[in-house]
């Protein structure tokens, strides 16, 4: 099935969605060589993801800092951090924070209306997908 984003983002006609592609395409000349190499199709089943660390490595390099092409990192595959920068040295991990599932699940507040906000839920979320990932990164 592919991602509703993805498809409203290739196939919107709405000024939105033709502005959010002509970005799109515009950050991917600048930055593809960054990510990992299946980006593009995995943009199709999780397009938020891939957006994601396209923008971390579109911000980093608009920040004139030294990304290392993926060519050129010692692995490759889509295993280890997303992004690696010189001088200084760091890696970087792009993470999606997503809704969650279960009675603690986020719920997407209705469009055009006020609502009230508690932190408490996205702390929940952000400190899953922080532990998810370091466990994996430890594994």
């Amino acid at each position: 099935m592919t991602d509703a984003i993805y498809r409203n983002t290739r196939d919107g006609l709405e000024d939105h969605h033709v502005r959010g592609r002509e970005y799109l395409e515009r950050i991917w000349q600048e930055a593809a060589r960054y990510v990992d190499p299946d980006s593009a199709e995995k943009a199709t089943r999780d397009f938020a993801s891939v957006f994601w660390e396209l923008q971390l490595a579109y911000a980093v390099k608009s920040a004139q800092k030294s990304l290392v092409p993926r060519d050129r990192m010692a692995f490759r595959s889509n295993k280890g951090p997303d992004l690696f920068a010189e001088d200084p040295s760091v890696w970087l991990e792009a993470v999606v924070v997503r809704c969650g599932t279960g009675p603690d699940a986020l719920q997407y507040p209705e469009m055009m209306k006020v609502y009230s906000y508690n932190p408490d839920g996205v702390v929940l979320r952000l400190r899953s997908a922080i532990r998810d990932k370091s466990a994996k990164l430890q594994n």
